[in-house]
C-alpha cells in the first residue's frame, strides 16, 4: 500500500514538472511571437496595413499616400541589370522603389515606355487608338518630381510623354470599376490609385492573392474615395522597398529591370 502511494506521488510529481515546463516553453514562444509581431508592426511613417476576408483567404494590403510623403518621384530603366526592389533602393539611395511596367523575358517594357522622351521600343498609340479600355489605356507620367496618372480614353493625347508608361488594365475611372467580371486570375498585385483631390497611393498585395475584379471592388470600398486606378506589373514582380528614414519595409521582389523610385 505505501508502496503504491509513493509511486502514485512519483507519478503525479513528473506530471506536474512536465506540465510547468510545458507552460515555461509556451509563455516563451508567445513572447518571441508577440515580439516578431512588434517588430513587424513597426512600420515606416505613411504607410498603413489592411486586409481583406475572402471566403477562406487573407490578403493583406500595404497602402502608401504618396503625395502626402512629399516625395519627388522618377522612373528608372536598366534592361541590363534587373535588380530586385531592395537592391534598387541600395543602388539608388532612393527612399522608396517599386516595381513599375511590364516586361518581357529580354526585360524590354512590353508596353510604351520612355525616359528623357528616348525612343519606346512600343509606339505612342494614336488617337483613335487609346479608346479601347482594354489595351494599355493607363497612364503613369513622371512629371516635376511627382507622378500624374491617366485614363487614356477619357483624356487622348497625340503626344507621347517624355516620361511615362502604359499599362493596363486600368481597374477604376470616374470612381466606377472597369473590371465587370471576375475571371478568377489571381496574383500578388502593384497598383497606382488617385483620389478626388489628386493625391496618388500606391497599393501592394503583401500576403495572399487576388483577381482584378477583386482588387477594384476592394479600391472602390476604401475611404479614400479612389476615382481612377491602374494594375501595373505584378505576380513575382510585386514588391516594395520603403523607409522613412528610422525605419525599413521590405517587401521582396524578382529581379525587376525597371521602377518607380521615390527620394526626399
Amino acid at each position: 500500500m505505501v508502496t503504491n502511494q509513493i509511486l502514485r506521488y512519483a507519478q503525479d510529481d513528473s506530471i506536474m514538472k512536465k506540465l510547468v515546463v510545458l507552460l515555461i516553453a509556451s509563455a516563451f514562444l508567445s513572447v518571441v511571437a508577440g515580439s516578431v509581431f512588434l517588430l513587424r508592426e513597426q512600420l515606416p511613417a505613411g504607410l498603413s496595413r489592411r486586409t481583406l476576408e475572402i471566403d477562406d483567404r487573407h490578403i493583406i494590403f500595404d497602402v502608401i499616400d504618396l503625395t502626402a510623403q512629399g516625395l519627388s518621384m522618377s522612373l528608372m530603366n536598366d534592361p541590363s541589370a534587373p535588380k530586385n526592389v531592395k537592391e534598387w533602393r541600395s543602388k539608388t539611395g532612393a527612399d522608396l522603389v517599386v516595381n513599375g511596367a511590364y516586361f518581357d523575358e529580354k526585360s524590354t517594357p512590353t508596353g510604351f515606355y520612355t525616359l528623357n522622351g528616348l525612343s519606346s521600343t512600343t509606339e505612342w498609340p494614336k488617337v483613335e487608338d487609346q479608346q479601347t479600355a482594354a489595351s494599355y489605356s493607363f497612364l503613369v507620367e513622371a512629371q516635376d518630381d511627382r507622378l500624374e496618372l491617366s485614363y487614356l480614353p477619357d483624356a487622348p493625347r497625340a503626344e507621347a510623354p517624355t516620361n511615362g508608361f502604359l499599362s493596363f488594365p486600368t481597374l477604376i475611372a470616374n470612381g466606377q470599376s472597369l473590371v465587370k467580371a471576375d475571371t478568377g486570375l489571381r496574383a500578388a498585385r502593384t497598383i497606382l490609385a488617385e483620389d478626388a483631390r489628386g493625391s496618388v497611393y500606391l497599393i501592394i498585395v503583401e500576403q495572399g492573392s487576388i483577381s482584378l475584379y477583386e482588387a477594384a471592388s476592394w479600391l472602390l470600398s476604401q475611404p479614400e474615395g479612389f476615382t481612377l486606378a491602374g494594375n501595373l506589373d505584378g505576380g513575382p514582380s510585386t514588391g516594395v522597398s520603403y523607409t522613412d528614414g528610422k525605419r525599413i519595409f521590405d517587401e521582396p521582389s524578382a529581379p525587376v529591370p525597371n521602377v518607380i523610385v521615390g527620394s526626399k
